[in-house]
């Protein structure tokens, strides 16, 4: 059997992380044998991980020393493990996986058609470091392109979602707060969201964290935003109730796990009218420009958040490549070709 290592930038913090977690369950519970590497400290995720899991505890953002250290705590793990198969998830994974020395064939995830964006330059040395191990590239979308070519990836495999149990279905009636979920980057751009609740005059919340998190602070404070920090947690949508209405601003976006969580659980949501999401084909009034857009669409439906929930028969068709049992099957099926391959 075909040893399996995933790696992964931290047991929680986003979209990619959420789905490299449900995958490690799903190979696990397939009867494959697979290992989840994480290679930042963090918080538990919501999702329980059955499969073993090897966590480097890497300070985030830390010093060269930390991360030199930290590969190789990596690069040992991966040695005693004897993988055969690896997955690389995202840049700090790909960089690893990038100088070990295991003989191990490589599977990297694309999320994002602007991956590397921060480190642009160390981003294409790796990625040539990676053609020539020959990596075997999934998409997790038909729109997106392996950066920096422009190739297409090998197979697109949707990211599975998180089943929900409960019933969310009390989202109705006046616009009572405004939710901001996921990371606090320039790319989710948080910074929108302040400036929407500002001109709106109705009170935020964020849930999550990420290096814009000062920055932010400093703006709350200096413009007297009535916004709450609720910093990182496990289950975000534990924390909105009837009133609530989702703001999703992003500049861009990979497979958009939040817009997905929120359909599934039918919150009220406006999100920004980039390419990535208009692929979810929602109604126009889902969508906005620019801030401005934002601003008028709550405005004119001020006591009627229900406008922007998005009926069933849209959202089963934004869940109808989703199936964990179709995911499963087609990542089982990739690891084996590469495993007949050799």
């Amino acid at each position: 059997m075909k040893k399996i290592v995933i790696v992964t930038n931290s047991i929680s913090g986003g979209g990619a992380e959420r789905s490299m977690n449900l995958l490690a369950n799903m190979l696990f519970e397939q009867g494959k044998s697979v290992t989840l590497i994480a290679i930042n400290k963090s918080d538990p995720d919501a999702i329980s991980i059955k499969c073993p899991v090897f966590k480097i505890d890497r300070v985030w953002n830390g010093s060269l020393i930390d991360t030199i250290n930290s590969w190789f705590k990596f690069q040992k793990i991966l040695i005693k493990l004897g993988a055969e198969i690896t997955i690389l998830n995202c840049d700090l994974p790909e960089f690893f996986g990038a100088i070990s020395f295991s003989r191990s064939k490589i599977i990297c995830v694309e999320h994002s058609n602007n991956p590397w964006h921060t480190r642009t330059k160390l981003g294409i040395i790796i990625r040539k470091i990676l053609s020539i191990k020959k990596v075997t590239w999934v998409g997790v979308s038909n729109f997106i392109k392996v950066w920096p070519s422009e190739i297409p990836p090998k197979i697109v495999i949707p990211n599975p979602i998180w089943r929900v149990d409960k019933n969310f279905d009390n989202f109705s009636g006046p616009i009572k707060r405004l939710i901001f979920v996921g990371r606090l980057t320039y790319q989710k751009n948080p910074q929108a969201f302040l400036e929407v609740v500002k001109q709106t005059n109705i009170s935020g919340l964020i849930l999550g964290t990420g290096p814009d998190i000062g920055e932010l602070k400093s703006l709350i404070e200096s413009s007297h935003i009535d916004v709450e920090l609720k910093g990182f947690v496990q289950d975000p949508w534990e924390f909105l109730t009837n009133g609530d209405l989702l703001l999703v601003p992003s500049r861009w976006e990979g497979d958009g796990l939040v817009v997905i969580e929120a359909l599934q659980r039918k919150v009220p949501i406006i999100i920004s009218s980039i390419h990535e999401f208009k692929r979810f084909k929602l109604p126009n009034i889902n969508y906005a420009a620019n801030t401005q857009d934002f601003i008028g669409l709550i405005k004119e439906n001020a006591k009627k958040s229900q406008v922007f929930k998005v009926s069933a028969g849209i959202n089963q068709k934004v869940f109808a490549s989703r199936d964990p049992n179709s995911i499963s099957a087609s990542w089982i099926n990739l690891i084996d070709s590469i495993k007949n391959s050799q």
